[in-house]
């Protein structure tokens, strides 16, 4: 994550099957990932696209990513 947070010069996308379920864990690990870059925005805020991230984290998120401020 910190590569990822860091990075400057790369534009990241994950994504992940909607087909096959994350575990609750990971799901939490993205969502912990997620309050991590709204806490402290990185200069490059990488696409993270999964049905679960729903709710006013992931809106907050989105707004970030597409440059509005919060």
């Amino acid at each position: 994550m910190d590569y990822i947070l860091g990075n400057e010069n790369v534009e990241i996308s994950i994504a992940f099957d909607y087909n096959i379920p994350l575990s609750e864990m990971y799901i939490q690990m993205l969502h912990n990932f997620i309050d991590k870059i709204l806490k402290n925005p990185p200069k490059r805020i990488p696409e993270i696209n999964y049905l679960d991230l729903e709710g006013r984290r992931y809106y907050d998120y989105q707004r970030l990513r597409r440059g509005y401020t919060l």
